[in-house]
C-alpha cells in the first residue's frame, strides 16, 4: 500500500529579539520628544514676545493719563527744598476730556501706526481714546489710579511735615506776612484736627503739627483782650 503523507507547513512570522527592537523604539521616541520640546519652547517664546509687545502698547496708550495721577503744586514748589506744605497745598490735576484729547493730538507721533498720514493717525488715535473714555472700564480704572495717587500725595506730605521741625520750619515762615502766617496756622490747625480724628492716631505727625502751631503762634501778635465792661458806680 502506498501511503500518501500530507505535510502541513506552519509559517511563523519572524520576530526580532527584544534587545534589538527596544533601542530602535527608544530612539524614535527621543526624536519625537525633542521635537515636541523644541516646538513647545518656540510657542512659549512667541507668546512671551507677544505679551511684551501688547504690554508695551498698553503702557504707551495709558501714558497720557499719568499726569492726572501725579500730584503737583503751584509752580511745582513741592520739588524744591523750600516747600511749605501748608502754604502750597499739593493736589491732583482735574481731568478734562477736551483738554486731554487736545494733548493726545499733539503727541500722535508717539504711537506706531504705519501706512497712515499724520492727519489719519491723529483721527484714529482720538477715536481710540474716545471709545476708551466711554467704555464701562474707564471710570473704575481711572478712580482706582486716582486713589493710588492720593495715597502717594498723603505719604509725601506727611514725610515733609514730619521732617520740618524747629529751625527748619521757622526758616520757612519767618519771612511771610502776618496775613499769610494766620492762613498757614488755620490750615495747620485744620490738618491737625483731621489727623486726630483718624481711627489710628499718627503720633509722630500729630507732634510735628503741634510743633508747627507753636512756632506760628510765636510769630503772631498776641490776641487782643476784650475790654472789660465799666464797673457800675453806685
Amino acid at each position: 500500500f502506498l501511503h500518501t503523507h500530507t505535510h502541513t507547513h506552519t509559517h511563523t512570522m519572524f520576530k526580532p529579539p527584544l534587545h534589538a527592537v527596544l533601542p530602535l523604539s527608544i530612539s524614535h521616541t527621543n526624536i519625537y520628544y525633542h521635537k515636541f520640546i523644541q516646538e513647545e519652547a518656540r510657542l512659549q517664546i512667541n507668546a512671551m514676545v507677544l505679551r511684551k509687545h501688547f504690554y508695551q502698547l498698553t503702557q504707551l496708550f495709558l501714558m497720557p493719563f499719568d499726569q492726572y495721577f501725579e500730584f503737583e503744586t503751584e509752580g511745582n514748589l513741592h520739588l524744591g527744598p523750600e516747600w511749605n506744605p501748608y502754604f502750597a497745598l499739593p493736589y491732583l490735576p482735574p481731568f478734562k476730556e477736551q483738554a486731554f484729547l487736545k494733548g493726545v493730538r499733539k503727541h500722535v507721533d508717539h504711537f506706531p501706526m504705519k501706512g497712515l498720514l499724520k492727519m489719519q493717525r491723529r483721527a484714529r488715535i482720538v477715536q481710540l481714546y474716545r471709545r476708551f473714555l466711554k467704555s464701562p472700564n474707564f471710570i473704575p480704572w481711572f478712580n482706582n489710579q486716582r486713589d493710588i495717587g492720593k495715597v502717594r500725595l498723603r505719604q509725601h506730605m506727611r514725610s515733609r511735615l514730619v521732617g520740618l521741625r524747629g529751625e527748619l520750619f521757622l526758616r520757612l515762615v519767618c519771612h511771610v506776612s502776618i496775613r499769610s502766617t494766620k492762613m498757614i496756622r488755620t490750615r495747620a490747625q485744620r490738618f491737625l484736627d483731621t489727623v486726630v480724628a483718624r481711627p489710628t492716631l499718627d503720633v509722630e505727625l500729630k507732634e510735628a503739627i503741634e510743633d508747627h502751631l507753636r512756632t506760628l503762634d510765636s510769630l503772631l501778635p498776641p490776641p487782643k483782650k476784650a475790654p472789660h465792661p465799666p464797673k457800675n458806680q453806685s
